[in-house]
């Protein structure tokens, strides 16, 4: 599966949500997939180096929702921007098992009073 998200440089979170890269991990009938046993990590990349690499138990999951929250700081957010594109994925591992359950583009939004 693929998303795209947008974050603005010098601010905390992302467009989207003011704490950073939050989704719902639900199976095809709405229910929530068990991650209790896993770890998540996250990998920003801009092609030639890592920008952001986050894992648990930064990466938090609400097993009453199935929300996944990672946070992006005002220092993540900084780093990426001096970035021209970022792609980016989040890995679920549990024993041997790992799968990319997100990737997609990390949008970099420059605007008149980023820094």
């Amino acid at each position: 599966m693929t998303y795209d998200f947008t974050i603005i440089p010098g601010t905390s979170g992302t467009v989207q949500h003011p704490s950073g890269l939050a989704l719902r991990y639900k199976d095809s009938a709405g229910g929530i997939i068990d991650l209790s046993s896993a770890t998540l990590h996250f990998v920003a990349n801009d092609g030639s180096k890592t920008v952001l690499g986050v894992a648990s138990p930064t990466i938090t999951w609400d097993s009453a929702t199935g929300e996944i929250l990672i946070p992006i700081s005002v220092a993540d957010t900084r780093e990426i921007g001096k970035c021209s594109w970022v792609n980016y994925s989040i890995e679920y591992r549990a024993g041997a098992a790992q799968h990319i359950i997100l990737r997609g583009n990390l949008k970099i939004d420059r605007v008149p009073n980023d820094d």
